[in-house]
């Protein structure tokens, strides 16, 4: 459960995205945001089925974090609009994961 708990910390704790000017890379930048977000989820997901430790993974995480703030210096606001929507969703399908799990 502590595993679950601070993996869960770490993923809501990705900050939101800053609004930028319209920018030929904000495309790309968001799907690597996403991928990122997806990444973290999965990890999330391990821990919590013990599959990989909690230090094993801090490091990975962090990561991923650093990587979507910046991405999302890159996003116009309608991808940014659309990233925090995505990271919303991600988070609710986290917490109904570990719900039907029993974490």
């Amino acid at each position: 459960m502590k595993y679950i708990l601070s993996l869960f910390i770490l993923f809501v704790a990705c900050q939101t995205p800053q609004p930028k000017e319209e920018n030929h890379l904000s495309s790309q930048a968001l799907e690597a945001a996403k991928r990122s977000i997806d990444s973290i989820h999965l990890l999330t997901q391990k821990a919590a089925a013990k599959e990989l430790t909690l230090g094993a993974i801090e490091k990975k995480v962090e990561q991923l974090q650093n990587d979507v703030k910046k991405y999302s210096s890159e996003f116009t606001k309608s991808d940014s609009a659309e990233f925090l929507k995505y990271d919303h969703k991600k988070q609710e399908e986290t917490m109904e994961w570990m719900s039907k799990n029993g974490y």
